[in-house]
């Protein structure tokens, strides 16, 4: 079933069509450029910046920049980094945001996402690879995404993290590929897609069909974070079988470990 999706499964960071979604910042009235100078950083983490910088400029994600505006570029640890290898690039958007127009597009809500598995039996669960980057950033756009570094200013051609508008453009996006089938057999939450079925051999056709539109769609995911044809799957931190939405075990005894702890002091 998934010979004809490897490259949907186990390719690169993938790229959606402009004319499928495209990202674009809109400005408030009377807006002025945010422009900002480098973080110092050690020669370390400079260097490890510039090489995560060259990174996305092979990949063609960003481009260097003239633009007037200029958020701060840095790097943060992830958690129980060991070495400069375990951090990755940032770029605060903050003062950038308070100057954009809001960008809403809904996400389902609990009795919605509750009630779309109703009497289902199989459940897919889909991640997009690096899900931001795959939204072609509008061309007008570009120039209020650049951001500094010590080594120069740069934009990106793809949506970037930061943004404020992000969730509901992937949102957006997801939602138009999969319109008609959302809430017949496939929800969609953010990045995030749920495939379930009533019977095997309804799921494979189901997932089939999801894959297709991937593909098409030019977009990726992440094949070691998907899970197929299970009955019970994780979902936004919940276990999700037949019997609907559960709380994990784990989340419970951690409650239940918290309150202890209050009672105690």
């Amino acid at each position: 079933m998934l010979s004809g999706y490897q490259d949907v499964l186990f390719g690169g960071i993938g790229l959606v069509k402009p004319e499928t979604h495209e990202f674009s910042l809109k400005l408030k009235d009377g807006a002025k450029p945010v422009r900002n100078y480098p973080f110092r950083m050690t020669p370390e983490k400079r260097l490890a910046l510039k090489n995560q910088v060259l990174d996305h400029i092979k990949a063609g994600r960003i481009a260097p920049s003239r633009s007037e505006w200029a958020s701060k570029a840095f790097l943060v640890g992830k958690k129980d980094a060991k070495s400069i290898a375990d951090y990755r690039m940032v770029v605060d958007y903050g003062p950038l945001n308070e100057v954009t127009e809001d960008y809403n597009f809904p996400a389902p809500d609990a009795n919605t996402i509750v009630q779309s598995f109703h009497n289902a039996k199989f459940f897919t669960g889909i991640d997009l690879k690096s899900s931001f980057h795959q939204i072609p950033c509008h061309p007008g756009s570009c120039k209020y995404t650049a951001f500094c570094t010590p080594d120069g200013t740069f934009e990106w051609r793809v949506m970037p993290m930061g943004i404020k508008q992000g969730s509901g453009e992937l949102q957006a996006m997801i939602t138009k590929i999969f319109a008609d089938i959302v809430g017949v057999y496939v929800l969609c939450y953010i990045d995030d897609i749920i495939i379930y079925s009533n019977s095997p051999e309804e799921h494979v056709l189901h997932v089939k069909e999801v894959l297709e539109r991937l593909q098409m769609a030019g977009l990726t995911v992440s094949g070691s974070k998907c899970h197929f044809g299970r009955k019970q799957i994780e979902f936004l931190g919940f276990q999700l079988n037949e019997n609907g939405l559960t709380t994990q075990d784990s989340k419970i005894q951690a409650i239940i470990d918290d309150l202890f702890r209050i009672f105690l002091s």
